[in-house]
């Protein structure tokens, strides 16, 4: 399901990722205003960067267990005082119909040509170790 968002400069999001679960990500990014994203929650920082490039910049990608309750994005584009986002989900369920793994997509537009490359991160999430 698609959620589209609109941010006030510096503003942070929930990300839906339950503690324990064990996470991977990849993120780049391909801006002409610098930005900044972190990746954290009330234990943690996951991912916390600072880019600037025309072109696509390497993937910078992490892994671990989620350990606090509420995990959160913050974007900050200083250079914009329009961040759009564009966010899609998917759960995959168990048998019994119970969450057992979820992916993220984050897509960030900073500008006007609304293409969506100024921020890419993609989360995937899942319960057990196998």
């Amino acid at each position: 399901m698609e959620t589209r968002l609109k941010l006030t400069v510096g503003r942070e999001l929930p990300v839906e990722i339950p503690q324990g679960y064990y996470m991977c990500f990849s993120f780049t990014t391909q801006a002409a205003n610098k930005v900044y994203i972190k990746l954290y929650d009330e234990t943690t920082v996951y991912l916390d960067e600072e880019r600037q490039s025309t072109e696509p910049a390497p993937m910078v990608t992490g892994d671990g267990y989620v350990q606090g309750e509420a995990m959160r994005l913050k974007l900050d584009i200083p250079a914009s005082s329009n961040i759009e986002i564009r966010k899609n989900s998917w759960d995959i369920t168990g048998p019994g119909g119970e969450v057992i793994a979820r992916t993220m997509v984050f897509l960030v537009e900073d500008y006007i040509d609304y293409d969506y490359n100024d921020v890419i991160l993609t989360i995937t999430a899942w319960k057990e170790k196998g």
